[in-house]
């Protein structure tokens, strides 16, 4: 079950990962501060999604 926490916390990481990503496409506005949180954020998310499908696979 996920908590309404998780859910909050999914969110946000999709608003931040939106904003930064969305400046990839236009270099102009790309916060170079930006850049390692992106690739934090990345490496999060791929670990969630690596645990969720694994969860996915155990649960079959």
């Amino acid at each position: 079950e996920v908590t309404l926490s998780e859910k909050l916390e999914w969110c946000a990481v999709q608003v931040d990962l939106g904003r930064i990503l969305g400046y990839q496409f236009n270099a102009d506005h790309l916060i170079p501060e930006d850049v390692p949180r992106a690739i934090t954020m990345l490496d999060d998310l791929q670990a969630k999604i690596e645990k969720m499908k694994t969860e996915l696979i155990d649960a079959r």
